[in-house]
Parts: C-alpha cells; structure tokens; sequence
C-alpha cells in the first residue's frame, strides 16, 4: 500500500503472490519497484487514478532464486538486487537484466549515486571481500578485502563516494580507489 502523507487513506497496489522482499522509488516518484518472494521485480506508476498496472521487469526464470532487496540509480535508469541464490542483478528500468559476476551470497546491491558503481558484500567466508563493479563495463573495479577473512554482511555507498561495509568484524570505511579502510 502506498500512503501519501497528505492524504487519509491509502492506495494499494495488487500483483504480487508471495511476501514483499525489497521497495524502492524513483528519484522523481514517479514509480515504485517491488520485489516478492514470487520472483518476480516490478515496477508500478504512480501516475494516475487508479495507477496504471504494474510492468513485471524480472520474473522466475530469467535467473535463478528470487530478489531481495533493491537500489535504484541516481538518475532512475537502473535497478539492483541480490538473489537468494547467490546472484548480484542489474536491471534496466526498460526491463533488460544482467547477472554481475559472481558475489556469492547477497541481499542488496548497492548503487553510487553517480550511477557509475555497484558494490557487494558476500556473506560467505571463502568471498571475505567487497566487490566493486563499474556498471558501464560490467568490470570489476575494486576487491577490498580487510584480510580478515570474516565475510561483510553488507555494503553502501555514502554521499561524496565512500563506501562502508559491515560485518563480524564492525564497521569500516573504505577508501574505494586506494584499497584501503
């Protein structure tokens, strides 16, 4: 259900069969992305009395597992999520996807807000590390690795460019271009 603040009652949005893993809106409100336990991203307009219906961007099968959480790019071109099986996705808001290579276990892929880098964080011991990817290439960018092999639960971006992970080990602030936290 979308609640606008100034109003008193809510609009909601049907479509999806299972629970809601992961919302984000547009930069402009135009539209709200969901993802669901029924494998499936959507992408519902806001516009209009009812909204028109959602537009499914990632459905079962395309890849494998179902989305989780989601970030969307500064300029609203792009949306990423994590899979539960161990996959890190791009999607096009025009619906077309790409699988980042592999990142092992995530919930949520991270997006600078230049719209330039995504970032994961594995939750698996044998990928102790943050990968970083530039998006226009798909090319992995940087591997920050604390070289304590305790996995970091996840990742974000910060204003100004910084990243910051977290996991067994706390919390660091990483110097993306230098490697360093």
């Amino acid at each position: 259900a979308i609640w606008p603040l100034d109003e008193r009652a809510a609009r909601t949005l049907v479509g999806h069969g299972g629970l809601i893993a992961g919302l984000a809106f547009a930069p402009d409100s135009s539209w709200l992305a969901s993802t669901s336990w029924d494998f499936t991203l959507r992408l519902w307009p806001l516009a209009g009395d009812p909204p028109p219906p959602a537009r499914v961007l990632l459905e079962r099968g395309r890849f494998p597992g179902y989305p989780q959480e989601l970030d969307v790019s500064a300029d609203g071109r792009f949306l990423a999520t994590g899979t539960n099986d161990v996959r890190a996705v791009l999607v096009s808001t025009e619906g077309a996807a790409r699988q980042l290579p592999r990142s092992g276990p995530t919930g949520r892929v991270p997006l600078r807000d230049d719209g330039r880098l995504a970032a994961v964080g594995s939750e698996s011991a044998d990928e102790a590390f943050v990968r970083v990817w530039d998006l226009a290439t798909l090319g992995e960018v940087a591997r920050l690795d604390a070289g304590d092999r305790k996995p970091p639960w996840g990742a974000l971006f910060l204003a100004g460019g910084g990243l910051v992970s977290w996991g067994e080990f706390g919390i660091r602030l990483w110097d993306v271009a230098a490697g360093s936290s």
